[in-house]
C-alpha cells in the first residue's frame, strides 16, 4: 500500500480524533480494510513519529489528544523532499539580501516552520547545518528588471 494510502488513514484518524468520536484501532481497520495490527501500528506511528498526543479513553474505548491545540501536518514529505527543502531552504537565507530580500526571508520562514513540524528532533536548526561555498550573487539590478 502507497504512502499516500498511509497518510490518507492518519487524516482520516485525526479527523475523528477532533471531532471527538473517539476512534479505535477496530474502527480504523474497517474503515480502510486492514488488519487490526496494521491499525495499531499506524496509531503507534502517529502517537511515536508524528508526536501526536493520542490517549485512549477506557470508558471511550478510543482515542483523543490531549492537547487539543495539536495539527497534524497536513502534507507528507519523503526523505528525499524533505532534504530537498533543506537545500532549498539553506540557498534561500544565503541569497537573501538586496532588492528581494524580505520576501525570500518571509518564504524561507514558511520552509522552517514546515521543516519544524515534520522533524522527529525537535527544532531543524538544532540539528543540520552545513554551508555552501563559492556563492557569487547576481547584481540587483537582474531582479528589478525582472519585476
Amino acid at each position: 500500500m502507497g504512502v499516500k494510502n498511509i497518510y490518507e488513514r492518519f487524516i482520516w484518524f485525526d479527523d475523528r480524533v477532533r471531532a471527538k468520536r473517539y476512534p479505535n484501532a477496530s474502527k480504523l481497520a474497517e474503515k480502510f480494510e486492514i488488519s487490526s495490527k496494521t491499525a495499531q501500528r499506524d496509531i503507534e506511528f502517529m502517537r511515536n513519529r508524528l508526536c501526536c498526543p493520542l490517549e485512549y479513553d477506557p470508558s471511550r474505548k478510543g482515542y483523543y489528544y490531549q492537547d487539543g491545540t495539536f495539527s497534524l501536518p497536513m502534507i507528507y514529505l519523503s526523505p528525499a523532499e524533505l532534504s530537498s527543502l533543506l537545500v532549498a531552504r539553506k540557498l534561500l537565507q544565503d541569497i537573501s539580501h538586496g532588492y528581494i530580500g524580505e520576501e525570500l526571508n518571509s518564504i524561507t520562514e514558511k520552509i522552517t516552520n514546515v521543516l519544524n513540524r515534520h522533524s522527529p528532533c525537535g527544532n531543524v536548526d538544532d540539528n543540520i547545518s552545513f554551508r555552501l561555498i563559492e556563492y557569487s550573487p547576481p547584481p540587483e539590478h537582474t531582479f528589478r528588471a525582472a519585476l
